[in-house]
């Protein structure tokens, strides 16, 4: 691999975790020299994947053009495109939030999201990264990893957003033959106070997570019985985008 390339590469999945960040820092971070962090960048901008904000100091935040990615994700299955129309029946359905989630390293990221028209709900913007091990998409899909890989996920340190988050890697193991036994995840103010959500992974033909299908919304309007009957309706929903895939069921 060509050296510039590959440093470009990795100051961009650097910036991508820090953003918004200034050039220095993101230099000092990396331990490269400013300069060529700063040429990194300044290429990084002219092809359209980052842009600079503040009126003070330069810092470097993503552009929404790494977002046309996310339609090629999976095996090259237009996984937005497959999942829509069935989001669109979800949300109907419970008139909550419904988000589509990939794993990319360590986290979740929003794909796509179709909002509540209630005027109470959770807002997390497309792009989004949260950890996998906070989130109900997260654990939907952590639940149906190979075991090579999960394990490599769990041997590291695990981040805890709140204090129901789950960062102990026997607990989290546990829970996850929880999720892969019954199929769907939930996540009860994991990720953040006053926040819920159920999930249940996309599967490939192999049996893995390609992505995940949730419902969320305020914890007050989680209750017992209305998160086993999302619970059926998000399995059933993850379903059908993976069929409408893969040809799964």
């Amino acid at each position: 691999m060509l050296q510039s390339v590959k440093t470009a590469l990795q100051v961009f999945e650097t910036l991508a975790q820090e953003q918004p960040i200034g050039v220095s820092d993101l230099a000092r971070l990396m331990g490269l020299n400013k300069s060529t962090v700063q040429r990194c960048l300044l290429t990084l901008h002219d092809v359209g994947w980052i842009r600079p904000i503040g009126d003070g100091a330069t810092k470097w935040i993503l552009t929404a053009r790494i977002l046309s990615l996310g339609s090629c994700i999976a095996d090259g299955a237009h996984l937005t495109h497959a999942a829509l129309p069935v989001m669109e029946r979800l949300r109907d359905a419970t008139e909550e939030t419904i988000h589509l989630a990939v794993m990319d390293a360590r986290d979740s990221v929003l794909l796509e999201r179709l909002e509540s028209r209630q005027p109470v709900r959770i807002f997390y913007p497309v792009g989004s990264r949260v950890p996998l091990n906070a989130s109900a998409t997260g654990k939907a899909i952590l639940s149906r990893l190979p075991e090579q890989q999960l394990e490599a996920f769990l041997a590291q340190p695990l981040d805890r957003v709140t204090e129901r988050t789950i960062a102990d890697a026997d607990r989290l193991r546990d829970e996850l033959r929880t999720v892969q036994a019954q199929g769907w995840a939930a996540a009860i103010d994991e990720l953040g106070h006053g926040a819920s959500a159920i999930a249940a992974p996309i599967l490939t033909p192999a049996g893995d997570s390609a992505a995940a299908l949730s419902i969320s919304g305020p914890t007050a309007r989680f209750g017992p019985e209305t998160r086993e009957k999302y619970a059926k309706l998000i399995v059933q929903a993850a379903r059908e985008v993976s069929d409408r895939m893969y040809g799964v069921r």
